[in-house]
């Protein structure tokens, strides 16, 4: 989502989701931000956006593609140029693509279908798998609480707040606080 406020703009991400998918996402909540438009993003892909928010979105997917798949490198990749939208493109060719753009399928796919080169149907279908796929391999899950810190706060400010303990500029207590754990974590994030 993003959160167009003037002073203080913000964007969140799925922390679960797979690096390229939130490298795509950040892209596309900055262009949010850019325009002034807050907005929650979700999987939904409305084929005929009629509302502003619907337009706003799949504006913003665009820009994104542009941004990660350039439409004029894309269509100079041997790959696409040998397609045709009469034949589909193998999920070999999909996924040799997307790794060497960092991205995911669906994002090829789209850029594929956005150059003529695959037909909605198919744009359709391989979304549709993309979502399955990703709901099936979402399970509850349990993170440690030591890499939970790295992932809320970071490496940085984490090393900068263990730094300060070290030193005895700040307490134990004073750390757990800052790192949002109990005292007995600290020497398993320093590990890390």
């Amino acid at each position: 989502m993003a959160i167009a406020e003037k002073r203080f703009p913000v964007i969140a991400i799925n922390g679960s989701d797979a690096v390229n998918a939130r490298i795509f996402t950040l892209i596309h909540e900055f262009i949010h931000l850019m325009l002034g438009a807050s907005g929650i993003s979700d999987l939904r892909n409305v084929a005929h956006p009629r509302t502003v928010e619907e337009q706003t979105g799949q504006f913003c997917n665009q820009v994104a593609g542009e941004i990660l798949v350039p439409h004029a490198f894309f269509l100079t990749e041997t790959i696409v140029q040998q397609l045709s939208p009469k034949m589909e493109c193998p999920d070999s060719d999909i996924s040799s693509l997307a790794h060497k753009y960092g991205v995911g399928r669906e994002v090829v796919v789209r850029r594929l279908f956005e150059a003529g080169k695959a037909k909605q149907a198919f744009y359709q279908r391989q979304r549709q798998e993309h979502i399955n796929e990703m709901h099936s391999k979402k399970t509850p899950g349990f993170t440690t609480p030591s890499r939970d810190v790295l992932r809320r706060i970071g490496p940085t400010i984490t090393r900068i707040a263990l730094e300060a303990y070290h030193r005895g500029q700040i307490s134990g207590s004073k750390l757990a606080d800052l790192l949002g754990t109990r005292l007995k974590h600290p020497p398993k994030i320093q590990a890390m």
